[in-house]
């Protein structure tokens, strides 16, 4: 979801300042609010962070990396 959700934001800015159509601008918009609207939903299920620090690809790793600002 990380990678998807920093994907979305990137070509949104893109295709913002480039002036795109206001259908392409919603085209990713929309999917963006989805994806996120579940992203947050993770914040508050502490079964999704003990799944990532027991799945053997990742272990900490993936907290190591992406909450690297908040090591507590």
């Amino acid at each position: 979801m990380d990678y998807l959700l920093e994907h979305l934001e990137t070509v949104k800015h893109h295709y913002t300042a480039s002036n795109s159509t206001p259908h392409l601008i919603s085209s990713i918009q929309l999917p963006w609010e989805k994806l996120n609207k579940y992203y947050t939903l993770t914040d508050s299920n502490t079964a999704v962070y003990a799944a990532v620090a027991l799945y053997s690809g990742m272990k900490f790793e993936y907290f190591e990396i992406n909450w690297a600002e908040h090591p507590d």
